[in-house]
């Protein structure tokens, strides 16, 4: 920018060549002049040389700006959802997006020290009969749909309690890592019932108590992962079938969600 005074002179000399007649109406610079001079000259001055007061309207209207930029910054900061983690695995349903804390015992192991083998680690696919005492062997505590015509499952228990129940349709899939199946997932929570509904509470999820007394929560962007919850019992249950609305179903279907054993 130029200096005001120079460009101020400049203006001045200007205004003074077109001036012949000075009365002392109004000053400019210490200098009598005209008050068509003044007005005129008024104006090309502010044109040209940023007021000092102008100064103070830009901060202003910097500092007005900066304070609505935060208040709007922190009500959308504010208005987002707390996420809860689970303790993530690499096996069972495949990128499931894990919402609720997860309290496991003292231990931080499953109350059985069965040996893993291909059985009651997802490498086999297990008629009925050897998935349940598969599941006797390692002390119960698992959770299922139930058992569906001409299917396979396979179990996969991880020492941490979590435990995954997978259904082969007619025993296919067995080495398909893709969430193309049903999977009902077991994790050990001695305080489960209080864990996911007070979680609810907090998220931008749908939750309800089903007639039976039970719980579902389920986050909006992830329908087909759905968490249900059953007063006194230490397991948060997750239900996850890749058709659109089946999870829900099962979780909605009174009874259907039941130990193995």
């Amino acid at each position: 920018m130029s200096d005001p005074k120079t460009t101020a002179g400049r203006i001045e000399d200007e205004f003074r060549a077109r001036e012949s007649v000075l009365r002392p109406e109004a000053y400019v610079f210490g200098q009598a002049v005209s008050p068509e001079f003044h007005a005129a000259f008024e104006k090309e001055y502010r044109l040209h040389v940023p007021h000092r007061s102008m100064w103070w309207r830009y901060l202003g209207v910097a500092l007005v700006t900066a304070i609505l930029t935060f208040a709007i910054t922190w009500a959308i900061a504010a208005s987002r959802p707390v996420t809860l983690t689970l303790a993530s695995t690499s096996v069972g349903i495949a990128a499931t997006p894990k919402v609720f804390t997860q309290t496991t015992s003292s231990s931080g192991s499953s109350t059985s020290t069965a040996a893993a083998t291909a059985n009651n680690s997802g490498g086999a696919a297990l008629t009925e009969a050897q998935l349940k005492a598969e599941v006797s062997a390692l002390g119960g505590g698992i959770y299922w749909a139930g058992s569906v015509t001409n299917s396979f499952y396979t179990l996969n228990h991880i020492k941490s309690g979590q435990d995954f129940v997978r259904y082969l349709p007619e025993g296919k899939g067995l080495g398909d890592a893709t969430q193309n199946y049903r999977v009902i997932a077991t994790y050990r929570d001695p305080n489960a019932f209080t864990t996911v509904t007070t979680a609810a509470k907090i998220s931008q999820g749908v939750s309800f108590t089903n007639p039976d007394g039970s719980f579902i929560y389920y986050a909006k962007e992830t329908p087909s992962h759905v968490y249900l919850v059953i007063k006194n019992l230490p397991y948060q249950i997750e239900i996850f079938d890749p058709v659109p609305g089946s999870s829900l179903k099962l979780a909605k279907t009174p009874g259907l969600i039941k130990s193995v054993i």
